[in-house]
């Protein structure tokens, strides 16, 4: 019950018999009332997100009080269904994601009145 006052009544842990997890087909199978049939599937919930963002950005003062700015922003994002978690896998797949890049040239320039 989501709305129990007390935390520990707001959920339940399913034991060994009310639960079957397989993993060639990565699904949980629960059985609630263990009467032997399968109330409902679900499957494996793990997933990997993995983000990354940069920006560069370079500003030169062409003339006093007038500016230049070059600016480089990345961005990669994979969304993976797989859970389990490696650093270093993670870091060559996300790097291997075809990256979404802007660029960006802004020029200020101070007039006198």
């Amino acid at each position: 019950d989501s709305r129990a006052q007390k935390y520990e009544d707001r959920f339940h842990i399913f034991t060994e018999n009310e639960i079957d997890y397989y993993p060639d087909t990565e699904e949980y199978n629960v059985d609630e009332n263990l009467d032997g049939v399968v109330d409902y599937t679900f499957e494996n919930p793990d997933f990997n997100f993995l983000q990354f963002r940069m920006n560069i950005v370079v500003r030169w003062e062409y003339i006093p009080g007038s500016s230049l700015y070059l600016v480089w922003s990345q961005g990669r994002t994979e969304d993976l269904s797989v859970g389990d978690f490696s650093f270093r896998k993670g870091m060559r797949d996300l790097f291997s994601v075809h990256p979404h890049n802007v660029f960006l040239i802004k020029f200020s320039y101070c007039f006198q009145l």
